[in-house]
């Protein structure tokens, strides 16, 4: 925990990350709110703001928070790598980088389970039925908190290789 607490102090210290995190934040708040209401005919943005709680903003907030970490902490790395110019090939550096990159989009793509409407947009878009849609809407709540567990799990390994203490990697501190 304390890795993640230096990893977004190091972010938030870099005034271009910073600026770079919060754009990624909102981006992720606003396409959650937008895709219901590009995806339902008739529903327009003030309506669609009107159908949520509190609940509801909470999540799409936190999620889009989680997100937008992982992905300044991994533009971060893979700008030091750059400039540090780091003695390995692009293949693995795009592996070690891929890795908790695809399990935070797998976790923001499954985090749709908050929204029936934006669930079958995304799983209509990955060719995955109805079916598919209701058993993730009866599951809902296991869905999110798997979405959530994996993201602070790849936030975790993000900043553990972040703050280059990830032996796995073999980051050396760049401090």
């Amino acid at each position: 925990m304390k890795n993640i607490f230096l990893a977004i102090k190091k972010i938030v210290q870099n005034g271009w990350f910073l600026g770079i995190g919060v754009v990624i934040i909102l981006t992720f708040f606003i396409i959650l709110i937008m895709v219901p209401v590009l995806s339902i005919p008739g529903n327009d943005f003030a309506f669609q703001i009107s159908l949520f709680g509190i609940q509801d903003f909470s999540i799409m907030f936190l999620l889009s928070l989680l997100s937008g970490l992982v992905i300044t902490m991994q533009m971060y790395i893979w700008n030091t790598n750059r400039t540090m110019k780091k003695k390995q090939s692009t293949t693995v550096a795009v592996v070690k980088t891929g890795g908790t990159s695809i399990a935070a989009i797998i976790a923001a793509i499954s985090s749709t389970a908050a929204c029936s409407a934006c669930l079958t947009f995304v799983l209509g878009l990955m060719g995955l039925g109805f079916g598919t849609s209701l058993f993730i809407l009866e599951n809902q709540i296991y869905f999110l908190i798997g979405s959530l567990l994996l993201m602070l799990v790849s936030l975790y390994f993000t900043a553990k290789r972040m703050m280059g203490i990830c032996e796995a990697c073999e980051v050396k501190k760049y401090n």
